[in-house]
């Protein structure tokens, strides 16, 4: 007689309820009979050979049986844990026959790349005393099973092995763990919602647990070895704080980006060197002490922190301090010049005058923030990108010292009205975005500007008034600048010479555009204005009209 899965399944059932409330001698002893009977008869009756584990699975049935019929014969009592230990293991191997489960023999030493990925089985286990050492890339994706115990032997989670397994909530090493690698994008979107860092781990590479978005809690065993964390490794992830272990020394970009319910991040003795760009980026992180030994913040590393109101640093450290309490200044070959942070709920600032310059999203979203003071003879040169995106502003002058206006600088700035230069600015570029989406309503460029940078106007809808001044440089006026904003006339400065498609697009206002005799202007294109406009262009008699 050949057993199929069904069969099997039926007649399991029918011992099971035909023995459920008799001694337990019976009820094991039966349940080992027909295991044994059905993988001998698919080895034998059709002739399929037995493998490792089939083997492997009738020693251990023969032994439970010959375990229970000397415990009968003897009248012993069964030890009940020795008893819980059978009963587990009886249930694995029915979902192993039943195609539920797979076991990995304990001599196997790797599973290879893409082995069980999009597998239905929905438990994985491994035999005790496990040799297995490394765990290939994507051996395990998209797989149903919603718990796994690492054998303590294993080195390596290679990339993507859990990748997308949308059921496994529930991840645990055996004690002791030797792994030292957890490879990127590795438990990438699964559920599991707690998880304990073996001691071993040196380092979480790439999105390891990026969008694992109910993972509430992650701990990291003492005596933690962990040396790097990489680039997006907790990106979208839920738990409130994280301790860093001491050994960490790099935090790769993103790391902690998006992480909405992240709170507070420790660090005690921590060896953490280099803060990357946007590792806390979009996180409801709340509090922060720089530790002693970080001497890098990179450029937008507190990216759209909408409620970090208090930053402190280390007394030990030696590259930032803090300026009137509120603001995190850089020391730069032990010259303080580099303002780096503000709590996001200021209302006014003044900024020394030894600061030349304002890092990336300084003030971003600082949202009742109102006016920006600076000390005579300020020394600033870079207002850098994002630096005072979204504050309330309702006017801004810039010192002379600036050269840089950098990208997205003011942008969405709903408040801003009012931009003023001082007659003897220094100013060079205006960078993208720079005033992108803002209401003021006239603004005069300095002579020394020489580009002014795509879409750095655009949707200024209340402005009406662009001049430069006589003496101005300007070269290039770049894609969209001015677009849909409220100009009715604008004089082109002589010095330009590119003037990019769409400047004046959605001008709607826009009546004349004057180039005057001088002008080095070689091209115009009409895709710089808006063909609904009532536009004149007053063209040089010189200049070549087939350019248009």
């Amino acid at each position: 007689m050949i057993f199929s899965g069904f069969k099997f399944q039926h007649i399991w059932h029918n011992i099971e309820h035909h023995f459920r409330g008799t001694n337990q001698f019976n009820y094991y002893f039966f349940n080992s009979f027909i295991f044994l009977i059905h993988s001998l008869s698919t080895a034998f009756i059709r002739k399929k050979p037995l493998n490792q584990f089939n083997i492997q699975a009738i020693l251990n049935i023969i032994d439970f049986c010959f375990l229970l019929y000397l415990s009968y014969q003897f009248q012993k009592k069964i030890n009940s844990e020795h008893l819980n230990r059978i009963q587990s293991l009886f249930n694995d191997y029915i979902e192993v026959f039943v195609g539920k489960a797979i076991i990995i023999p304990s001599n196997i030493t790797t599973i290879n790349s893409f082995q069980y990925h999009y597998h239905c089985f929905q438990k994985v286990i491994f035999q005790k005393k496990s040799y297995l050492k490394i765990i290939n890339e994507h051996a395990f994706d998209h797989c149903h099973f919603n718990t796994i115990v690492i054998p303590s032997s294993v080195e390596t989670i290679s990339s993507k092995v859990f990748d997308s397994c949308y059921s496994l909530e529930k991840v645990e090493f055996e004690p002791h763990s030797k792994l030292m690698i957890i490879d990127s994008y590795a438990f990438h979107q699964t559920i599991i919602t707690r998880i304990v860092i073996p001691s071993s781990v040196i380092q979480i590479f790439e999105g390891a647990f990026c969008e694992c978005t109910r993972l509430t809690k992650i701990e990291f065993e003492d005596n933690s070895q962990l040396q790097i964390i990489g680039a997006s490794a907790f990106r979208s992830t839920a738990f409130k704080s994280i301790e860093i272990p001491d050994n960490v020394v790099f935090i790769d970009i993103n790391a902690f980006e998006f992480c909405r319910c992240l709170k507070t991040i420790s660090f005690k003795n921590s060896n953490l060197q280099k803060i990357c760009e946007s590792t806390f980026a979009c996180s409801g992180i709340e509090t922060l002490t720089i530790p002693k030994n970080v001497c890098c913040l990179e450029n937008a590393w507190c990216y759209r922190t909408f409620n970090l109101n208090d930053v402190n640093i280390s007394p030990e450290n030696e590259y930032f301090q803090k300026c009137d309490n509120k603001m995190i200044i850089g020391k730069k070959n032990n010259n303080k010049s580099v303002l780096y942070f503000a709590p996001r709920n200021i209302n006014s600032i003044t900024i020394p005058s030894f600061i030349k310059h304002i890092e990336e999203c300084s003030f971003e979203f600082c949202k009742q923030l109102t006016k920006v003071n600076f000390e005579e003879n300020s020394q600033l040169s870079i207002i850098n990108s994002d630096a005072f995106s979204c504050t309330h502003l309702y006017d801004f002058t810039f010192p002379s010292s600036v050269l840089i206006i950098g990208n997205n600088a003011f942008n969405f700035c709903n408040f801003l009205i009012r931009v003023d230069f001082p007659d003897d600015s220094q100013l060079e570029s205006i960078g993208c975005n720079a005033f992108y989406e803002t209401p003021i309503n006239r603004i005069l460029i300095p002579s020394k500007v020489t580009r002014i940078q795509k879409f750095a106007f655009c949707n200024c809808y209340n402005l009406v008034s662009v001049d430069f001044k006589e003496d101005s440089n300007l070269k290039i006026i770049g894609f969209g600048a001015f677009e849909n904003s409220s100009l009715n006339q604008i004089i082109i400065p002589p010095s330009v010479f590119i003037i990019k498609d769409c400047v004046f697009s959605r001008c709607y206002y826009l009546q004349i555009v004057e180039i005057p005799e001088n002008s080095k202007l070689k091209k115009i294109s009409k895709e710089m204005f808006d063909e609904n406009s009532p536009l004149i262009v007053m063209i040089p008699v010189k200049f070549n009209i087939k350019n248009l």
